[in-house]
């Protein structure tokens, strides 16, 4: 099994059996990001619930993808009010409630608007069924998110284009620095789809899969480590993609620091992207937060290790191309009358458009 992917749960997959022998319909509503509790986790099929949901939202909409008939692909908007936490697991409900589809999401943190690079999150989570045609989406128009390209689609789709409605445009580029998918709004007119994405936990090898003409790379840098008592935490490793003549990298976040005299201070920087279209700094790989200690006579916290760094870039390739995948390793906990927890991992996913 690959090691981030989505599944019907038993509950999904009894409503589709059905649906499909009683000539009904699975509904879809909402969907949930979760934390998985700190740490990535391989879902199951008997579960009912997110081991930690931190956010429910409405589904935007649903696609058949394009290749691949039986699999439906169900487009998520997390707004860019919501944040301060790293994302791990989905989940995709029905009308009651019922857990219907999860999902294991590299581990991928969501900014708030205090750290200076928010906004919205776009999600895609893709799933198999027998029969297509069972599964519907039922949503609310007033609360449903449009995501940054949904809208540029939408337009594009009218008489006039983009150019033509002023101030729109600048309107939407003004928010290509908080916007980690800004670069698929590049693929639109080019007659190329999204066929295929590879995910790396771990330093390899990339390898296109046929006739892959374009590539989105995305590259995030660990998180460094919280510190503790005086004791500073460890910096997360960089991560990096390099293909042909390009090369992204995102840094890690700095460990945190403690200054003494009872002053926690978070991690010295987060964190920066570099080499692509698009570069944040602080949207990568999560720090761990300090740790609590008692030293007898004051009460002290540690800093919280600061955020790996971001990079992403749209690249055109030939499939016989080969590509080198680096990702750096959270910073590593430490100790002084207690442990902090290791920072978050970098991450590279490459997706791929023919």
């Amino acid at each position: 099994m690959a090691q981030y992917y989505s599944l019907l749960t038993a509950i999904g997959a009894a409503q589709i059996a059905n649906a499909i022998s009683l000539g009904g319909t699975v509904t879809v509503t909402q969907f949930a990001a979760g934390t998985g509790d700190g740490a990535e986790y391989d879902p199951t099929e008997d579960q009912t619930a997110l081991k930690s949901e931190v956010y429910r939202g409405n589904v935007n909409s649903i696609d058949i993808v394009t290749g691949t008939p039986n699999v439906i692909e169900f487009h998520c908007v997390i707004p860019v009010t919501e944040g301060g936490w790293t994302l791990r697991e989905v989940g995709l409900f029905d009308g009651d409630g019922n857990l219907l589809i999860i999902a294991k999401y590299p581990s991928s943190y969501k900014p708030v608007q205090s750290e200076g690079t928010a906004g919205d999150f776009s999600l895609k989570i893709q799933v198999g069924v027998v029969n297509t045609d069972v599964v519907e989406l039922k949503i609310d128009p007033a609360v449903v998110l449009a995501s940054r390209q949904f809208v540029k689609d939408e337009i594009s789709k009218s008489t006039k284009g983009l150019s033509d409605i002023e101030g729109l445009q600048e309107a939407l580029d003004d928010k290509s620095d908080s916007d980690h998918g800004h670069t698929a709004a590049e693929i639109s007119g080019l007659g190329l789809s999204l066929s295929h994405v590879q995910y790396f936990s771990a330093s390899g090898t990339y390898t296109p899969t046929s006739k892959t003409k374009k590539i989105i790379a995305k590259v995030a840098g660990a998180g460094g480590s919280g510190g503790v008592l005086s004791v500073y935490g460890n910096s997360g490793g960089d991560s990096s993609f390099s293909i042909n003549a390009d090369t992204l990298t995102a840094t890690g976040g700095d460990g945190g620091t403690f200054l003494g005299g009872g002053i926690a201070v978070n991690g010295k920087s987060h964190g920066v992207g570099s080499g692509g279209d698009l570069n944040l700094i602080g949207s990568g790989g999560a720090g761990s937060v300090g740790l609590y200690y008692d030293a007898g006579n004051a009460s002290e916290t540690g800093g919280t290790g600061g955020t790996g760094g971001y990079s992403e870039k749209l690249i055109s390739i030939s499939d016989t191309d080969t590509g080198t995948v680096v990702v750096g390793a959270g910073g590593a906990g430490v100790s002084n009358g207690g442990t902090t927890e290791n920072g978050s991992n970098g991450y590279v996913v490459i997706e791929e458009y023919k």
